[in-house]
């Protein structure tokens, strides 16, 4: 890891974040970025669902051992790379689940006495599709209602579509 002033502050990056000192607008899709003596190219395209589920049953959201088991799963499921869990089960009920990825995250917040989840699942680049590990969870979690969106990110001004989920819901 190395050090580097952002601003008034210093942070750690790995060699994959570090960029030449220039704004935002002067860095295009493709980042590059220095590891040894080779230039790697990384694209900063980048997909965010976000999804609030209603009328899911209390059980399957005041476990945080059920959902970190299925959020790892969902992971899997879209091919990600999971790095890391934090789960934590709240009391006097509610869980939050945390799955670090290569490609960025999957969470979820839960409030199982109003029957309601929260999920997000953001990765960057083009390979692994976050929306495939949000339609994992929906299968599990079997909501009676469900909202979802999908923001497409770093290539410009963030757009904002409707998540394929939806779409799949009213075509089944």
């Amino acid at each position: 890891m190395s050090k580097i002033r952002n601003q008034d502050s210093l942070k750690e990056v790995s060699p994959r974040n570090i960029v030449n000192d220039v704004g935002p607008s002067e860095i295009d899709e493709q980042t590059t970025a220095r590891r040894g003596d080779r230039n790697v190219e990384y694209s900063t395209f980048g997909r965010h669902v976000a999804i609030d589920t209603w009328g899911v049953d209390f059980e399957k959201l005041n476990s945080a051992e059920f959902l970190q088991n299925h959020m790892v799963e969902a992971a899997e499921a879209c091919g990600a790379t999971v790095l890391s869990v934090q789960a934590k089960q709240f009391e006097p009920q509610g869980a939050t689940v945390l799955v670090l990825l290569s490609e960025s995250h999957i969470s979820i917040h839960t409030y199982p006495e109003r029957g309601f989840a929260a999920l997000d699942c953001y990765t960057c680049g083009e390979t692994v599709d976050p929306e495939l590990a949000i339609q994992y969870m929906v299968n599990i979690l079997q909501p009676e209602k469900m909202y979802a969106r999908k923001l497409i990110r770093g290539v410009g001004e963030m757009e904002v579509v409707e998540s394929d989920v939806l779409k799949q819901k009213q075509n089944a």
